[in-house]
């Protein structure tokens, strides 16, 4: 499946429209807005369950995307938007898929600063951007991991998440529940990178 385009409008209550082939995914028109302004309960119910199916939508839209694409040298920029605005959205179900490949990289082609980490990586910004939900999956990910480009995306995804300090003790406890040598080897590599 080819994409020709990938336009996004945020709306109001983080609900997206996405431009996809040509084909616009279901988006809230005004009148569901206007809808949410009455008096009956009910009608209001169903205004707020249309706008949120409009995200469930789009969501699903940009994961399809990044499954699509994120092998693909020729759509990388496609891949990298797709995956910030999971983040945006703050798509918590996108954990999983985020996590999968949170060691992609994008490079820009031609650049007269140096590209931030976090920047290289968008999966370690979306992780970010939805914040607390996404620190256990990230660990759980990582700690079995001996791959150094990894444990660094985990670390900055922890430090931007909690913080350097919180993030520390975060490991450092989990660290102290966990009898694994494996675990506890990859929470020490997990633990360094956070203060580097």
């Amino acid at each position: 499946m080819t994409y020709r385009a990938l336009l996004v409008n945020a709306v109001v209550c983080g609900t997206v429209s996405v431009l996809i082939s040509g084909a616009i995914a279901k988006e809230p028109t005004m009148d569901v807005f206007a809808r949410l302004r009455s008096e009956d309960p009910a009608i209001r119910d169903t205004a707020a369950a249309e706008i949120m199916a409009a995200r469930g939508t789009t969501i699903r839209k940009c994961e399809e995307i990044v499954r699509d694409s994120i092998r693909d040298e020729n759509h990388k920029g496609t891949t990298k938007t797709s995956i910030l605005l999971l983040g945006k959205l703050r798509s918590q179900e996108s954990v999983p898929l985020l996590v999968e490949h949170l060691s992609y990289e994008v490079f820009y082609k031609d650049t007269k600063r140096p590209q931030i980490f976090e920047d290289r990586c968008p999966c370690v910004k979306a992780l970010i951007e939805i914040g607390v939900p996404s620190v256990d999956r990230v660990v759980e990910k990582t700690k079995k991991s001996r791959d150094e480009k990894v444990t660094r995306c985990a670390a900055a995804v922890l430090r931007g998440v909690l913080g350097a300090g919180t993030g520390r003790a975060y490991v450092q406890e989990k660290m102290a529940r966990t009898a694994d040598v494996t675990e506890k080897e990859g929470l020490m590599r997990i633990l360094k990178a956070i203060q580097e």
